[in-house]
């Protein structure tokens, strides 16, 4: 009998910190942007952030 290998690719989660960098290319590491096309993030408040986040995802 002949045997067949076959290679399977396990996918990670992303976790957060994975996921920061996407924001961080735009909004900076530390939420201030570098640019006016993009508003900051360091200034907003954290219940601000978690409405319009919770607003976008709907």
């Amino acid at each position: 009998m002949i045997g067949l290998a076959v290679g399977t690719q396990v996918m990670a989660m992303p976790n957060a910190q994975m996921l920061s960098y996407t924001c961080a290319g735009c909004y900076g590491a530390n939420g201030a942007s570098n640019g006016p096309l993009i508003p900051s993030l360091v200034d907003l408040s954290k219940d601000y952030l978690v409405e319009a986040m919770q607003a976008y995802k709907k």
